[in-house]
């Protein structure tokens, strides 16, 4: 009768199996690297000032860690024509998991005021039409009253973020680009109010670089410049994103 061998198998050795397998591909997804250091924030668009610093997770609850997040719009709005609070717009840089319109930090100048009581003026600067766009560049429209700097229009520019991390920038003629008339919200990203004068030079990360955040410039209680603070993105490994009950 032929006996039965067994073999014992020692815990280490299952930990080294269970480790040395590849990844699935459905764990593999787009992230920020590091956090940016000081040579990682553009030059202003616009009008320098005192500063608000809004980042990706900034007065919000997000599900996920800030890294896995990319800006894919801008709102600036205004109380009694002083454009006091943004917010900032997006979703997982892996564009398999949306939604593209999260809304993912957030801050105001004090009296804004942003209760259920206040009214205020909303206008946004969006990508519309592709997941995988991600802001990396803004141009911010001046007043036609040059005495009286506030931002009152938005152009922004994205990059094309791929699954393997690597990042390329949408060129079109100009330093900014749009598609509509003033107040229009287009595909390209663009708004403006009714005292828009000039839109200034864009404010642009690096061509392996999007926008993480932004540094918003004020005086006397309205935004008058803005910059963006960029990070590189790179692909890896995780355990599967979270969601609540807005999503990813």
């Amino acid at each position: 009768m032929r006996r039965l061998t067994f073999f014992k198998i020692s815990v280490p050795f299952v930990l080294f199996v269970l480790f040395s397998v590849p990844l699935a591909a459905g764990l593999i997804t787009v992230l920020l690297t590091d956090q940016p250091n000081s040579t990682d924030i553009t030059p202003v668009s616009g009008t320098t000032g005192k500063t608000l610093h809004v980042n990706i997770g900034t007065d919000v609850s997000l599900p996920n860690a800030s890294r896995y997040y990319g800006i894919t719009g801008i709102s600036i709005l205004e109380k009694k024509n002083n454009p006091c609070k943004v917010q900032i717009f997006g979703g997982p840089l892996d564009s398999n998991s949306g939604p593209d319109d999260r809304l993912l930090g957030q801050a105001e100048l004090d009296g804004c005021g942003s209760s259920i009581f206040t009214w205020l003026d909303y206008k946004s600067a969006i990508f519309r039409d592709r997941p995988d766009r991600f802001l990396r560049a803004a141009s911010v429209c001046d007043s036609k009253n040059k005495k009286n700097h506030k931002i009152k229009g938005l152009s922004i520019k994205p990059a094309h973020v791929e699954a393997d991390g690597s990042v390329s920038p949408e060129e079109r003629d100009g330093l900014i680009f749009h598609g509509g008339g003033p107040g229009a919200i287009t595909s390209d990203g663009f708004f403006s109010r009714p005292n828009c004068g000039l839109f200034d030079e864009s404010a642009t990360c690096d061509k392996d670089q999007i926008a993480t955040g932004v540094v918003m410039h004020h005086t006397d209680g309205s935004f008058v410049g803005m910059q963006l603070k960029c990070r590189k993105v790179k692909s890896g490994a995780t355990r599967g994103l979270v969601k609540d009950d807005i999503g990813f």
